[in-house]
């Protein structure tokens, strides 16, 4: 048996116990949760039906697209590979033909033909891109420079999915020859024994270890999983606060629903196989669902706030759909009672827009009688689908209203579900920088880390949308307390990311309703020059003179929020503004000014000595 028992009767996983055969079922398991089966794949209900076609289209098509001979300079394209991210854009249109050959009910199910093609893409990544010479560093370029990821998670994981996909058909000899590069990769990256390296570690080295029956490779996947579910107070990492921190950063979107999808995407396909990982600390799971994503979601929108460098950029109704597909990978890990909050989570925000992404169609715009069709792909795997059309399509009665108040200390944010309305806060302190830059991304980010006040409305989707911060001015961003000197627009690598040198930033929470927060602010400074070349990540931070600091405090009470300002300061020459306000209107709104209406050809102006707004 692979599970030993110690004294205290808590189970243990000892992979040393695991036979071929364990190994043989748990890649079934693994494919079927690509690629579903005959129980899943049922071609009688339309949206199924076409994206099966779908699939079959795109693997015929990627078919076509693939040179053949042998001087061709790329598999896919017509110039020769320059940057890593080729890796990526090879892999996943093999992985394309794969899908089609491993998923019941395309008519490329099984087909030796398209096998040939598959087997012929792998061997020629392997003999050109990603083979025995990157070994020796030699390969089209060097897996030391930018980017890490595409040569360790973006390139890799495609390809052990489409090994996996058809294992059944190659040699032993295949198998390793496709693999070697990753299994040299785990060796010189993302090394360590810490929830940080661990989160990269698991989605490419758990398949990785079910290819090559590696049982030590397993048993330390075993370990890396643990590690991701424990609390931790410092590091890159979840946090006691269920705080995924990542990068200095509060990240509970983003990376957190990314760890997310890499853990539970895990744990639900080798939970009917003899791999299943007895995880002490698997409940800690729901503990996220409720404190870490729950809260970091409103009426079918992710929370900026904790979407980090992706914030201005990444679309908030998908990000939320994504979370809310990955929470499949959970369904049947506990009990029918953790299943059924779950499925509140998701149908709390199973808007118009997100039930259009997760289902592939737009079910609110069908007639009587009408057969669906496919706009997108979904966002849940066909595997799930089924699942997910049965909940978002049931007549269950709508979830009761979202209340909940949190605070994450680590993160210096803090969020407040109340009356449908929501309120989020970002601070900065010592601990968490105000935010981040890094790949060129976010680099007029400047005060979104400063005190930003967001205020979530019903009905006003597209403020803090991409929308939005195209337009915004990034100089008064709402909350904050800035002077008007001009900030460079750069990309800084998170090494040089600048830290306030203040201590004070926190705040609490009463009866899971009402909130206070408070934060000893430093405006950003930096004197010291930083020759660091940008290699692609970043460089070091621009000069900044500034010496603007205060102190700032906001309540959430029932029905407001109050924002205080004492001692604020700076002898800098520069005008200093505190922002109520920025908000992208439609059109449709009426604004007051001290009771009179503020007219729709008032584009621009400065009023003085307002009370109400």
């Amino acid at each position: 048996m692979p599970v030993c028992r110690n004294e205290k009767g808590k189970g243990y996983f000892n992979a040393a116990y695991l036979t071929a055969e364990d190994f043989a079922e748990a890649r079934k398991a693994w494919r079927r949760g690509i690629c579903g089966d005959e129980t899943t794949n049922d071609a009688k209900d339309p949206i199924i039906r076409q994206m099966l076609e779908n699939y079959e289209t795109a693997a015929q098509e990627t078919r076509r697209r693939m040179n053949r001979g042998e001087d061709i300079p790329i598999l896919f394209g017509d110039k020769p590979p320059v940057e890593s991210e080729e890796l990526a854009t090879q892999y996943y249109s093999i992985r394309q033909m794969a899908i089609a050959y491993g998923t019941y009910g395309c008519k490329s199910y099984h087909s030796s033909e398209l096998l040939k093609d598959i087997v012929y893409g792998l061997d020629w990544m392997e003999a050109n891109m990603y083979g025995a010479e990157v070994l020796s560093d030699t390969s089209f370029r060097s897996y030391k420079v930018f980017n890490w990821w595409y040569w360790y998670i973006g390139g890799a994981c495609p390809m052990l999915e489409t090994v996996m996909i058809i294992e059944e058909s190659l040699t032993r000899e295949q198998i390793d020859r496709y693999v070697l590069p990753m299994s040299f990769m785990r060796t010189q990256m993302r090394l360590g024994n810490n929830a940080e390296m661990a989160v990269g570690q698991i989605m490419p080295c758990t398949p990785l270890a079910l290819l090559t029956n590696d049982k030590a490779l397993l048993q330390s996947m075993y370990l890396a999983m643990g590690k991701l579910l424990e609390k931790h107070e410092e590091g890159d990492n979840m946090r006691a606060d269920w705080c995924c921190m990542t990068h200095g950063m509060p990240y509970n979107l983003g990376y957190g629903q990314s760890n997310l999808d890499r853990v539970a995407y895990i744990l639900q396909i080798l939970s009917p196989t003899k791999l299943n990982f007895p995880l002490v600390e698997k409940e800690n799971l729901m503990q996220m669902v409720r404190y870490c994503f729950a809260p970091a979601l409103y009426h079918g929108r992710g929370l900026q706030l904790m979407d980090g460098r992706g914030m201005q950029t990444d679309d908030d109704e998908q990000t939320a759909a994504r979370l809310c597909a990955s929470l499949r990978f959970l369904v049947g890990v506990f009990g029918k009672e953790e299943d059924e909050e779950l499925f509140t989570v998701i149908r709390r925000h199973a808007t118009p827009g997100v039930r259009r992404l997760l289902l592939g169609y737009d079910p609110d715009t069908l007639k009587e009688g009408e057969e669906p069709k496919l706009i997108s792909m979904p966002f849940v795997s066909i595997a799930a689908y089924g699942l997910y059309k049965r909940l978002l399509l049931s007549d269950a009665a709508a979830p009761a209203p979202y209340e909940m108040a949190y605070m994450w200390r680590s993160g210096d944010s803090c969020v407040q579900h109340h009356n449908d309305v929501c309120f989020g806060l970002r601070m900065n302190s010592e601990r968490v920088f105000g935010y981040e830059c890094i790949n060129h991304q976010n680099m007029d980010g400047w005060y979104t880390g400063d005190g930003h006040l967001y205020v979530y409305l019903p009905g006003q989707d597209l403020q803090y949308s991409r929308e939005y911060w195209k337009y915004v001015d990034k100089y008064h961003i709402p909350g904050v307390t800035a002077d008007t000197q001009e900030r460079e627009i750069k990309s800084i690598v998170d090494c040089f990311a600048y830290f306030s040198d203040r201590s004070f930033t926190g705040g609490a929470t009463l009866d899971g309703r009402y909130l206070t927060a408070a934060m000893d602010f430093r405006s950003f400074h930096n004197d010291h020059f930083f020759p660091e070349e940008d290699i692609g990540y970043g460089a070091g931070m621009p000069l900044h003179d500034c010496s603007l600091e205060g102190h700032k405090a906001w309540f959430f009470f029932e029905n407001a929020v109050v924002s205080l300002g004492a001692g604020i300061r700076a002898d800098d020459g520069f005008e200093v503004h505190t922002t109520v306000e920025n908000r992208l209107l439609s059109g449709k709104e009426k604004v007051y000014l001290d009771g009179d209406l503020l007219q729709n050809t008032d584009f621009e102006g400065k009023l003085y000595n307002l009370m109400h707004i």
